[in-house]
């Protein structure tokens, strides 16, 4: 199980739902950042 995601368990509420919707876009940003970092290392 992840442990970083407890709002998986819980029963679907709004709140959970824009927690999730709030991680999902940060790791899309951290994502975008990582691949961007690459590019410029690995031309």
């Amino acid at each position: 199980m992840d442990k970083l995601k407890p709002n998986l368990l819980r029963p679907n509420t709004k709140i959970n739902n824009i927690v999730g919707a709030e991680d999902n876009a940060k790791e899309k940003i951290i994502n975008k950042k990582l691949l961007e970092s690459v590019k410029l290392k690995f031309p």
